[in-house]
């Protein structure tokens, strides 16, 4: 996922340039000073700030209440606080980079499934199970 997304951030030029700006600042007035508490990794002009967790059954995101479920959750970020005009269509081109990335990604997996059929003289049942994680 993190591949397929830096390929498709890295073909706009200039949202790689405003990353490796942000990239900088991130550096400069974050990480420096609380490594632990923004431990970001970088990645081909990207910034991946990662917090993990471990499986809890009363959290508020899906991916951490059912992991079995929900492999992984992100949130792709730009800085549009106070975005206008042609800055606020570069965040938002940004954005739809991003997530068409990841819908292609997903589009052009291979999945696995298990077909499961019961038959009996009182019951019959079908069950169509796509294994996880999806290969790409």
């Amino acid at each position: 996922m993190e591949d397929v997304i830096a390929d498709s951030i890295a073909e706009d030029e200039e949202v790689t340039n405003w990353n490796l700006e942000w990239m900088d600042r991130f550096e400069k007035y974050a990480k420096q000073f609380m490594p632990k508490m923004f431990a970001a990794n970088y990645y081909r002009n990207m910034v991946n700030y990662w917090i993990p967790f471990a499986y809890d059954p009363d959290h508020r995101y899906p991916s951490i209440r059912f992991p079995w479920i929900v492999s992984v959750a992100y949130t792709s970020e730009v800085a549009d606080e106070t975005a206008q005009g042609e800055y606020l269509n570069l965040c938002a081109r940004s954005l739809v980079r991003h997530n068409l990335a990841t819908i292609d990604m997903m589009l052009n997996s291979k999945h696995i499934y298990e077909i499961n059929k019961e038959v009996s003289e009182d019951n019959q049942s079908i069950s169509f199970i796509r294994q996880r994680p999806m290969l790409v």
